[in-house]
């Protein structure tokens, strides 16, 4: 294989330039406490059960419902454990964290969800299964947790033919 050492040595300098117009390295991302000021903890807060045994959409509405009466810089935590919860809605000035081993995921009930729209040329029914409130403004999502979109879950009880 041929080397262009002059591309090499272009390369290199640019990288090394300060006015390089490469893409910058991104700081390293901070994780909130458990608790403490701002901290709305869908466990120990609001009940949710983190074994992933029961629907737990009631206790993160709760925990979502309060951040964002607190506004600007509330964060929805959610512990390890697994989640099966029906539709949310983010309001503004927000974020949910995912902790390392948190997993959202499908109720596997169709009653558990929205219908939000319906497309006749699939005869299927459509829900926005997380989202935001109308007008938003700084919602974050983040953290090292999962949001785990199985139809398989959805449609779990075989009842809700068309979901997608």
């Amino acid at each position: 294989m041929k080397v262009n050492k002059n591309l090499n040595t272009s390369l290199s300098n640019s990288i090394h330039s300060k006015n390089s117009s490469l893409p910058q390295t991104h700081p390293r991302p901070t994780f909130p406490p458990a608790s403490g000021a701002g901290i709305f903890s869908v466990l120990t807060q609001h009940g949710a059960d983190a074994s992933g045994n029961s629907v737990t959409t009631a206790a993160f509405t709760d925990a979502i419902n309060a951040g964002g009466a607190r506004g600007q810089g509330s964060v929805i935590y959610v512990p390890a454990g697994t989640y099966p919860i029906g539709n949310l809605i983010l309001p503004s000035s927000t974020s949910l964290y995912l902790a390392t081993g948190s997993v959202l995921r499908f109720t596997g009930h169709s009653t558990d969800y929205r219908t939000d729209w319906y497309k006749p040329s699939q005869n299927r029914n459509g829900t926005k299964w997380i989202r935001t409130a109308f007008d938003p403004h700084s919602i974050k999502i983040y953290g090292r947790g999962f949001i785990d979109v199985s139809s398989v879950e959805l449609c779990g009880d075989r009842s809700c033919q068309g979901f997608e």
